[in-house]
C-alpha cells in the first residue's frame, strides 16, 4: 500500500513539474506585426496599431485575425491574452480565443458572451461539436489608466487530449478528445464587438 500511495505521489509531481516547466515560445505585443491577417471592409476589421490588434466586427458579423506561430499541437501548451472589450459583453457581443485555426471552415474556438462559456468545432465549414455551460460573474481586473471599457485574460491550457478554458485565471469550461493538428491561432469578436488584444504568449 505505501509503494502505490508512492508512486502516485511521483506521478502527482511529475506532472505539476511538467506544468510549471513550460516556457514561453512564442510572444506578441503588436508593436510591429507578425504576420496576422489584417483586412477592413463593411463587415468589420482586423488592424495591428498602436500596440494592439483591434478587431471589430458590425451587427450581425463575426471578425477574425489570425496568425502562425511556431506552437507544437502534440505537446502540452498555453496560449494567454489581455483583452479590452470597448463595450464589455453586454447585448449579445462575443469574444473568443481560436486554436488549431487550418482555413477559415476548420478550426476550434472557444469563447464568451454575457453569462456564457462556448466550445465550437467546425470542419468544412459545418459546426460539428458545441459546448456551453453557465460563466460565472468574473471579478473586474484592474485598468491601466489609458485604457476604458472591460479589460479581462483569456487563457487555454492544453494537457493531453483536455482542454480547458480560462477567463481572468479562473477555470471556465473543458473540452475532452482534443486533438489540435494546426499552430495558427486567432481571435474572434461578433456582433457589434470592439477589441484591443495585446501581451499574446504562448508557453510550452
Amino acid at each position: 500500500m505505501k509503494r502505490i500511495f508512492l508512486m502516485i505521489g511521483i506521478l502527482a509531481c511529475t506532472m505539476h513539474l511538467d506544468v510549471r516547466a513550460q516556457r514561453v515560445i512564442w510572444q506578441d505585443d503588436f508593436e510591429t506585426s507578425k504576420g496576422w491577417s489584417e483586412c477592413e471592409d463593411e463587415d468589420g476589421k482586423a488592424v495591428v496599431k498602436d500596440g494592439a490588434l483591434v478587431i471589430k466586427s458590425n451587427e450581425g458579423w463575426k471578425y477574425i485575425s489570425r496568425c502562425k506561430t511556431n506552437l507544437d499541437g502534440n505537446k502540452n501548451f498555453t496560449i494567454s491574452v489581455d483583452v479590452n472589450l470597448k463595450d464589455g459583453l453586454g447585448k449579445g457581443r462575443y469574444v473568443g480565443m481560436i486554436f488549431d485555426f487550418s482555413d477559415r471552415k476548420n478550426y476550434k474556438m472557444f469563447y464568451i458572451e454575457e453569462g456564457l462559456v462556448r466550445f465550437a468545432e467546425y470542419r468544412d465549414g459545418y459546426l460539428v461539436r458545441e459546448e456551453k455551460d453557465v460563466l460565472k460573474k468574473q471579478k473586474k481586473k484592474e485598468k491601466k489608466s489609458r485604457e476604458k471599457g472591460t479589460q479581462i485574460t483569456l487563457e487555454i491550457q492544453k494537457e493531453g487530449q483536455s482542454v480547458m478554458f480560462l477567463v481572468n485565471e479562473e477555470e471556465t469550461l473543458e473540452m475532452d478528445g482534443i486533438i489540435v493538428k494546426s499552430n495558427r491561432i486567432g481571435f474572434m469578436v461578433a456582433e457589434d464587438q470592439e477589441g484591443l488584444f495585446d501581451n499574446v504568449k504562448i508557453m510550452q
